[in-house]
């Protein structure tokens, strides 16, 4: 943030000198103050004492011969290498990253490590065993869930997924209690399978720990208990509280790419290694392993001293941070607005939360002139008191130090006998608080963009739908615009997503895949990257999933909020609006930026309330269903027989995608549209009606650009197949896109021309005053408004679920170009390679023409040729791939998307 300040002298004797001041001062310097982010100015002079400033000196380099009789075979992501122990702990904190320093040799020639190798050539990587298990977010157990940790009576046993250990010392972490370790305690049974490896005695509520030597294999652990030692008598019932579990080999490995050998040949080959390692004090390790992890990479945050400026993700939420380990002392000097107010968050990061300590002090003081004041202090302790783990937020008028230049000054100080110092300050920032009430000054405008996952166009009643499945979304698009031809990107949430985050087609963002982990290539700009770097405070409320942090999503977020367990649920919609409100409270005194996004109406249906019901006959089978389950239960009880000579890889779609085209009878049909339709008014009336209430009652819906959308719909056997992933068809990816602009602007109008959500993040800038980035695809939609611009956009649409797919749609022309192998297109409903139809006369999409040889067609038709190139050529830009945490993989299996 640049700050003006006049640097010549006014001399009052020349008046013409005032008259040059006035015109020649910078138009900005005029600009109200803006959110002023300390992670932004933070450089390295603002960093008066870290640890992290020495934390490199305190470890020594060690030199490990590695005998060629103690390797042995080790399997690691599907490939085989030979193993070694390292004798020392390898000073690293990402596999996929050399360890600093580190070096290792065959017959004294230097081997590569295989992240800097291209091709097959081999070399040498380094792993470490850790396994964490949050027993809470297993859904097999949610009876047992009280809070964030199972409860567990006697006889009963949590059991974790399987899982491999390789072969090492591993040493096992529980943390575990009593329910009342004042009148008993507990006998764990630890079992690996079938084989009991441990009986611990367990008491208060705290971390136990035993090391097991392992064969390599895969286990599958389970815990529980079966004998009470008791203090008292009493008839309660002797309950475990079981929270955290963590495995991890005492040992971090040395990998060296395998090579067939002759057993019967003696092995002469030496190695040895070279690399850092800690001695001393093993606390400060993890500070080591955090300090190249979680990087921000966020437009605006300018350079990164210290590598301090983390995007951490603290249990639900990830969260923009300063990372300051004990004791860590930041200076800053600024100029006070009036009305200013100082915003913050501070707390311990997760990996600190069961190391026993004393816990962190938390410090804020405020100098103005010679005298200094402590504006916030506060002590928390994650170990001892279960109720510090999460991230504190605070407010602190500084009305008193309006218009003044102070020094703020951020303390962290450890207490004595400390471990958990992994402590952070969130999103410190500093904002001129805004007057709702005031109607003389001109308030700035606010973003809220709503996405209703799943959400069918047609099924609104705004859109010509003949139920009443959505009264308060259609009161929202009489106070707007609304586009009555939008087309999504793509049939599925994690690509179209991404397309309306960064106003780019698919080929061009390049994140497909969740099963492999795509990711957000960081050199790509999103909308809250160009928001937050003009002032605006972004927060986002999400359903997880398929629109996790882990894929991207946060990049330019202060605050990205995820709901795991709204994918488990059938009331998200009113979870979402509770969590909204409780945002839009405290940040409504800001310019923010706030994405909503909800899986109601989103398969399983599963809503219990009256409304979720609200079109169900009378007769109905279900009254709630998980689709994707009833299908490939249909399937795998019934399966269709395809040509036993089809080739391999129409087969592989065939088994994987096939379920989806099983045909229900239309009893069946009507009674799961029904439960869609109940998903959409429950979502429309829990979700829709009183956040639209809530925003006037804070009076800030006038001066609220607000933008409801759907990232693509859902397929009711149209054209054969049920839910959507697949095809490219209308009803997957026609979208609803209704816009309200601040003042209500516009209120009323219908657009019938052609749109994409790739022009959403344009328009908004465009709203807003702010020039697109270059980068962008899209276009804003204020010259068709406005009526200057009279033409429809080309919006195009891929897939590669079930073969490649792309279409284009331009007004009331459609093609599809199909690459799926011919010989499954009758069995999953392709009509031909290439459709062609007239959506005038063809809304449905049910007679596939015969593509006209016409000037305009043949344009078209080039251009989505174009495009299918460009979507094949996937190495213009390296896509950025991401393990799936276990929790994610759950509530992908959840939604469907996982067996």
């Amino acid at each position: 943030m640049n700050y003006c300040f006049p640097r010549f002298k006014i001399l009052s004797f020349l008046p013409i000198s005032l008259f040059l001041l006035i015109v020649l001062i910078p138009s900005g310097c005029k600009r109200e103050f803006e959110l002023y982010r300390f992670i932004d100015e933070m450089m390295a002079k603002n960093i008066i004492s870290s640890p992290l400033t020495t934390l490199t000196q305190s470890y020594e380099i060690k030199e490990q011969s590695l005998r060629s009789e103690n390797f042995f075979l080790y399997e690691y992501e599907g490939k085989k290498y030979r193993a070694v122990h390292a004798k020392f702990p390898l000073i690293a904190g990402n596999e996929t990253e050399k360890p600093e320093g580190m070096t290792v040799f065959k017959n004294d020639q230097k081997i590569l490590f295989i992240g800097d190798i291209q091709g097959n050539i081999n070399g040498w990587m380094w792993t470490r065993f850790i396994k964490h298990i949050e027993p809470e977010q297993n859904r097999d157990f949610e009876k047992f869930k009280q809070g964030n940790t199972l409860i567990l009576s006697k006889g009963e046993y949590y059991t974790a997924e399987k899982f491999y250990i390789p072969k090492d010392m591993v040493e096992f972490q529980i943390y575990a209690g009593s329910q009342n370790p004042e009148k008993y305690a507990l006998h764990l049974n630890i079992f690996l399978g079938e084989r009991l490896i441990k009986k611990l005695p367990v008491k208060k509520m705290e971390l136990y720990k035993f090391t097991q030597e392992m064969q390599p294999g895969t286990y599958q652990l389970k815990i529980g208990f079966s004998e009470v030692e008791k203090y008292s008598h009493s008839s309660e019932r002797e309950q475990l509280v079981l929270d955290a579990i963590e495995l991890k080999s005492a040992n971090d490995f040395i990998l060296q790419s395998y090579s067939t050998h002759n057993p019967k040949t003696p092995n002469t080959d030496k190695f040895r290694a070279i690399y850092h390692t800690y001695v001393g004090d093993k606390k400060l390790y993890p500070m080591y392993l955090m300090k190249t992890k979680h990087l921000l990479l966020d437009l605006g945050i300018g350079e990164n001293p210290l590598e301090m400026k983390k995007k951490l993700m603290i249990r639900d939420q990830s969260i923009n941070a300063i990372f300051s380990p004990p004791k860590t002392v930041l200076r800053y000097d600024i100029k006070i607005p009036e009305s200013g107010v100082l915003d913050f968050g501070y707390g311990l990061m997760q990996e600190a939360w069961r190391k026993k300590g004393d816990g962190v002090q938390f410090h804020i003081n405020i100098k103005a002139g010679d005298k200094e004041d402590r504006l916030f202090s506060s002590n928390i302790n994650p170990f001892q008191h279960v109720e510090h783990r999460k991230v504190f937020r605070e407010k602190i008028d500084l009305t008193g130090y309006g218009n003044k230049k102070v020094e703020f000054v951020f303390i962290t100080e450890k207490n004595n006998g400390i471990h958990n110092d992994l402590s952070y300050w969130c999103n410190p920032c500093i904002y001129q608080q805004k007057d709702p009430l005031n109607k003389k000054k001109k308030r700035p405008t606010n973003v809220i963009l709503i996405s209703l996952d799943t959400l069918r166009a047609d099924h609104l009643g705004c859109y010509g739908y003949f139920r009443d499945t959505s009264p308060n979304i259609d009161s929202l698009s009489r106070d707007s615009v609304q586009f009555n031809y939008c087309y999504s990107t793509a049939a599925s949430t994690l690509v179209a997503h991404m397309s309306l985050m960064t106003s780019l087609n698919p080929k061009s963002h390049q994140v497909y895949n969740d099963k492999k982990g795509d990711k957000l290539s960081p050199d790509l700009l999103t909308i809250a990257d160009v928001l937050r770097g003009h002032g605006y405070y972004c927060g986002a409320l999400t359903g997880s999933g398929l629109v996790s942090a882990i894929f991207g999503f946060s990049k330019g977020f202060d605050e990205y909020h995820e709901d795991r367990n709204s994918i488990f649920i059938g009331d998200s919609a009113e979870t979402l609006y509770a969590n909204a409100s409780r945002w839009l409270n405290y940040n409504s005194d800001k310019k923010f930026f706030l994405f909503l996004h909800t899986y109601q109406p989103h398969n399983p249906y599963k809503n219990s309330s009256s409304l979720g019901k609200a079109f169900l006959d009378e007769n109905s089978e279900w009254q709630q269903i998980n689709l994707m389950k009833l299908l490939r239960d249909l399937e795998s009880k019934n399966p269709v027989s395809y040509p036993s000579d089809i080739e391999d890889r129409a087969k592989r779609i065939l088994e994987n995608y096939l379920f989806r085209f099983r045909v229900l009878s239309d009893n069946e049909r009507q009674n799961i549209v029904d439960l869609y339709d109940g998903e959409i008014r429950h979502t429309d009336e829990y979700l829709i009606k009183p956040l639209l209430s809530e925003l006037k009652r804070l009076n800030i819906y006038e001066n609220t650009m607000i933008i409801l959308l759907s990232d693509h719909g859902e397929s009711f056997q149209e054209h054969k197949m049920w839910e959507h992933g697949v095809q490219l068809y209308n009803e997957l990816i026609r979208v609803p896109l209704i816009i309200k602009y601040p003042g209500s602007k516009h209120r009323g109008s219908t657009i019938a021309n052609s749109v994409g959500i790739i022009d959403i993040l344009p328009s908004i800038l465009e709203e807003l005053g702010i020039a697109p980035n270059s980068q962008f695809e899209g276009k804003h939609v204020h010259d068709i408004i406005n009526r200057v611009e009279d033409s429809d956009r080309i919006c195009y649409a891929e897939t590669r679920t079930g073969g490649r797919k792309i279409s284009l749609v331009k007004g009331r022309d459609k093609l599809i170009l199909n690459g799926a192998p011919k010989s499954v297109y009758h069995l999953i409903g392709i009509p031909s390679q290439i459709e062609y139809y007239d959506l005038h006369k063809d809304v449905s999409e049910k007679d596939n023409i015969e593509v006209e040889n016409t000037a305009d067609l043949n344009v078209l038709f080039k251009q989505l040729i174009e495009y299918w190139k460009g979507a094949q050529n996937t190495g213009e830009r390296p896509q950025k791939r991401v393990e799936l945490p276990e929790d994610l993989e759950e509530q992908l299996k959840a939604l469907g998307y996982i067996k």
